[in-house]
């Protein structure tokens, strides 16, 4: 089996298996993390590439209860931020050597200021330098990032849902009935989508979304520009509203991620249908006929992407499998890590 696809099968095992972890033995490493955050007058969740995509989540559900949260790419961090007093940075990377999350953790130690770390490597430059490292104990992908997505944004925001108080037994239940959906869906949505023509045909792909969904379309952009070779994009449904719909016809090909429906997302939904494109769509159940629901509903918003991401990441393998490529093998990027 293709690696991408071995990594995106694997996905639902692991992810309780981190559930498991962290939700059980080491739930003080999450009680530590609330600990660090609370007190924070200033909150900043940065990283790069998919990573920066998996604290997106973790920012949007800080910035429901916190008043000063900032989601910046670790690069601009390091071109022109300032370090102000009583911040706390929380950077989630599945190696912690990319080269800036490294530079930009050294920094910070050598400024004095406090740092969160999630990732995979607890040996790492990033977590050697971090005050408190959140330890995401999923195996590593092949070269594009997969359970390390769904695994990092699972390992941050269940600290936040601690730091809430929030995190009973519910979640914990809800998270995992997620996860056995995605568990038994995999091979029929991947079916369902290499029945598709036009994603074989696809010259690109738009993914749109709203809210915390947005984390999602950004790396699921990633995911198809990095297997496929192809251009992707992603935008909000309001945004894609005021121009780029021109694009829309018989010809378009896009992924409508709905994870919080509302009567906009139904009215623009029914705009863009109107114009006959092929496209994948992802919600709750009841709200799109025709969609991949995913049972999502009764988790908060950020978490829902989890679940979303396993139709995202096979659209994007079949659009590669379309178009003739290996999905995951690369040309130029074998020496990055995330």
């Amino acid at each position: 089996m293709n690696q991408f696809l071995q990594d995106i099968f694997a996905q639902p095992a692991e992810l309780q298996r981190v559930l498991d972890d962290l939700a059980g033995p080491h739930r003080g490493q999450l009680q530590a993390a609330a600990a660090l955050m609370k007190p924070a007058r200033r909150i900043v969740v940065t990283s790069m590439g998919s990573a920066y995509f998996s604290a997106w989540p973790v920012a949007f559900m800080l910035g429901q209860v916190h008043p000063n949260v900032h989601l910046v790419e670790t690069e601009q961090l390091l071109r022109e931020a300032p370090f102000f007093d009583e911040t706390l940075y929380i950077i989630p990377s599945r190696s912690g050597e990319s080269g800036e999350i490294a530079r930009f953790a050294k920094l910070i130690r050598q400024r004095g200021g406090r740092l969160l770390a999630i990732t995979m490597t607890p040996g790492s430059t990033l977590a050697t330098n971090a005050d408190l490292v959140l330890h995401d104990i999923s195996s590593f992908d092949g070269l594009i990032c997969t359970k390390a997505y769904t695994t990092l944004v699972l390992t941050g925001l269940l600290a936040v849902s601690e730091m809430l108080g929030k995190l009973d037994q519910a979640l914990v239940d809800n998270l995992s009935a997620n996860f056995q959906w995605m568990e038994r869906h995999k091979q029929p949505v991947l079916d369902h989508l290499a029945a598709m023509q036009a994603l074989r045909d696809a010259a690109g792909v738009t993914f749109l979304s709203q809210g915390a969904g947005l984390a999602l379309a950004g790396t699921a952009a990633l995911w198809t520009e990095e297997a496929a070779r192809v251009r992707a994009s992603y935008n909000s449904f309001g945004n894609f509203h005021h121009g780029p719909v021109e694009q829309v016809d018989e010809r378009f090909v896009g992924c409508w991620i709905d994870l919080s429906p509302d009567a906009r997302s139904r009215e623009l939904y029914a705009e863009i249908v109107s114009h006959r494109p092929a496209l994948v769509t992802v919600s709750l159940p009841g709200v799109h006929a025709g969609a991949f629901e995913v049972p999502a509903a009764a988790l908060p918003e950020a978490y829902r992407v989890i679940p979303a991401a396993l139709v995202a990441q096979l659209l994007s393998y079949q659009v590669a499998v379309g178009r003739g490529c290996n999905p995951g093998e690369m040309r130029y990027l074998n020496w990055l890590v995330k």
